[in-house]
């Protein structure tokens, strides 16, 4: 994880925690398995690319 003092970052900042982001994504997805449906996430969703690479 990267630390940084939150006074230097320009604003505004998308800022993820990127284990939490990951987790919800995969509990989400296990939820949607369990219940027999799919998951069809918006590209509204995807306010940052690079969060692209978790869908």
């Amino acid at each position: 994880m990267v630390k940084s003092n939150y006074q230097e970052i320009d604003t505004p900042a998308l800022i993820i925690d990127k284990d939490i982001m990951e987790n919800n994504i995969v509990y989400m997805q296990e939820k949607v398995n369990s219940w027999g449906i799919n998951l069809c996430p918006h590209t509204k969703t995807h306010k940052s690319l690079s969060s692209l690479d978790f869908k």
